[in-house]
């Protein structure tokens, strides 16, 4: 059942359904609110972050009727891992964007600490918010492994292999590079071409051969590698100074142990006429 399925061919699946004659009804979007019959199993496939649609859609099946007792879900879309379990889910208030008087959010996530459930890394079961112990294998997570994570962060997995620069990402890094060497100018110390050149060497591996030379404000990457650089620099120079200051040649004192000796010779071997030297 779809957007494009036409009315009467709607109550008449629906009617179906409800007599037993079809077991499945798969529809895409449109059994969200008001479809009422008797539903003992869901299998979820549309991911969302909507709280909204994630408890309208699950809801389905758990409005209650006659003999029934338990309704399985199967979530293969992780709503619940991102959103929770719906019928933990609860509002103060109706979500809304105004209140007449002021401004208010649809949710205030900000203020309110979401604790969702746990996979169970043993046997994957979904486990509520604040259980340690997996009810149903009574596995006990190691420390660290039960930590919470913000899922909802579109973070991105970095690879270990080496970035691939095109042609336009070197152009941006030199003409940065280039802004720094007017903003050095600028302040009374500059810096060489040479030096420019090296420190995009430093990052590539080849001379900017073929770039433009116009400058572009310096983004903090680029900022960053140019101050590790200087810093790097700075601390190879100090190691090079403690090192030559501990293989400077100690400057030996004369000894006075020869003319000592000499003059105790001449007390034992000379004596003057006066009877004493």
């Amino acid at each position: 059942m779809t957007a494009g399925t036409p009315h009467d061919e709607r109550q008449l699946i629906i009617h179906r359904f409800e007599q037993g004659a079809t077991k499945v009804i798969v529809n895409v979007g449109v059994l969200v609110a008001g479809f009422d019959s008797d539903v003992r199993c869901i299998i979820y496939a549309r991911p969302t972050k909507s709280e909204i649609r994630w408890i309208q859609c699950v809801g389905r099946g758990l409005r209650t009727a006659p003999g029934k007792d338990t309704c399985l879900i199967f979530d293969h879309s992780g709503s619940v891992h991102r959103l929770g379990f719906p019928d933990a889910i609860e509002y103060d208030s109706l979500p809304g964007t105004s209140d007449g008087m002021k401004d208010s959010k649809v949710q205030e996530r900000a203020k309110r600490v979401e604790k969702l459930p746990k996979e169970c890394t043993q046997c994957h079961f979904m486990k509520p918010a604040g259980v340690y112990v997996c009810p149903k294998c009574g596995h006990k997570p190691l420390s660290g492994e039960d930590v919470e994570v913000d899922s909802s962060r579109g973070l991105k997995k970095v690879s270990k292999k080496e970035r691939k620069y095109t042609k336009e990402d070197k152009q941006r890094w030199w003409s940065q590079i280039k802004y720094y060497q007017r903003q050095r100018t600028s302040m009374g110390k500059p810096v060489s071409d040479g030096w420019c050149g090296h420190t995009y060497k430093s990052k590539f591996g080849t001379w900017p051969n073929g770039l433009q030379d116009y400058p572009i404000e310096i983004s903090p990457e680029v900022s960053n590698f140019i101050k590790s650089k200087q810093i790097a620099f700075a601390k190879g120079r100090e190691k090079q100074q403690k090192q030559q200051e501990t293989s400077e040649p100690q400057i030996a004192l004369p000894s006075i142990n020869p003319a000592l000796k000499s003059s105790e010779y001449l007390r034992q071997h000379i004596t003057p006429a006066g009877g004493s030297l």
